[in-house]
């Protein structure tokens, strides 16, 4: 994801700014009752397959050119048939009539 706006940025400084704040010495009171727990994130499987399936996505070509090319000279030069029963049953096999 690509974020264009500023908004990420003063985020990041925001947080980097707390972060740099000194710590409160032993007996000063922060209100907080323990130590300071690290960051922290953790990521679902179903968000690590989409991580997955996204990297697979973007490192895919744009397209298979050699094939674009292929269909683009048949269908120029009306040699390009379509099975119209193979493409019936295609069609059915897809849509959900509910029955």
């Amino acid at each position: 994801m690509k974020i264009n706006s500023g908004a990420a940025q003063q985020a990041q400084e925001l947080y980097r700014r707390q972060n740099e704040q000194p710590k409160p010495t032993t007996g000063e009171s922060s209100g907080s009752t323990g130590p300071q727990k690290p960051d922290r994130a953790d990521i679902s499987a179903a968000g690590r397959l989409q991580g997955q399936a996204l990297d697979a996505v973007t490192a895919a070509p744009d397209s298979r050119t050699d094939l674009v090319n292929r269909l683009r000279s048949q269908v120029q030069s009306g040699a390009y048939q379509v099975d119209e029963q193979q493409l019936a049953g295609h069609i059915v096999s897809q849509v959900d009539i509910g029955a």
